[in-house]
């Protein structure tokens, strides 16, 4: 017997191709205009004209005063998400977080922090203070403001390295003081320069 002949149709295979001939063209499109942004943040670390998003993790305290009666909340676990976006000529920028908190003992606890970021130098290596307005959202509401100390290492012009601290209080449900430290990365893009 002989193996009888199989006909396939090409036209499958003609989709695979012009599908990834379709990709490949939109990420040339990509580089074309991306290229030009790269190359003005090619050895730059000043953050005009960025936008920024920002990943941390880390720990806190928040100690809460209601009629007298002291609640001590610890999280040994935080987490903080945010954008920024760098206003004049120095790199300094305004900033919006959204951090989360699992509170020792079980629940969880999150916060709104949108404010301004000032950096002291425009090296690889910079120190920033962070002036922002807090609003503690659940489990109960606290308004007030948030100090914040922090360095920041750039490792490419589109990304950095921070560590930072800051306390904060506030009032609302009670009287609220507290206190956190977090290490992330920021990632920015100068697209909008």
């Amino acid at each position: 017997m002989k193996p009888r002949a199989t006909h396939r149709s090409p036209a499958p295979l003609r989709a695979i191709e012009r599908s990834g001939m379709i990709a490949v063209q939109r990420l040339l499109l990509v580089a074309v205009f991306c290229a030009p942004h790269l190359v003005n943040a090619a050895d730059r670390f000043d953050h005009r004209g960025a936008v920024g998003l920002l990943l941390g993790y880390g720990m806190a305290f928040k100690d809460r005063v209601i009629s007298g009666h002291l609640i001590e909340q610890s999280s040994l676990v935080a987490g903080m998400l945010g954008g920024t976006y760098a206003i004049g000529t120095d790199g300094n920028e305004l900033k919006l977080l959204a951090q989360g908190f699992r509170i020792v003992g079980g629940g969880s606890a999150w916060a709104v922090s949108g404010g301004y970021r000032s950096y002291f130098g425009q090296e690889q290596i910079k120190t920033f203070i962070d002036l922002d307005a807090r609003a503690d959202i659940a489990p109960t509401f606290a308004l007030g403001p948030r100090l914040g100390f922090g360095v920041q290492f750039e490792l490419l012009p589109t990304l950095g390295l921070f560590a930072a601290v800051a306390a904060h209080a506030g009032g609302g449900n009670g009287l609220v003081f507290g206190a956190e430290a977090f290490a992330g990365i920021q990632i920015r893009s100068y697209l909008l320069e």
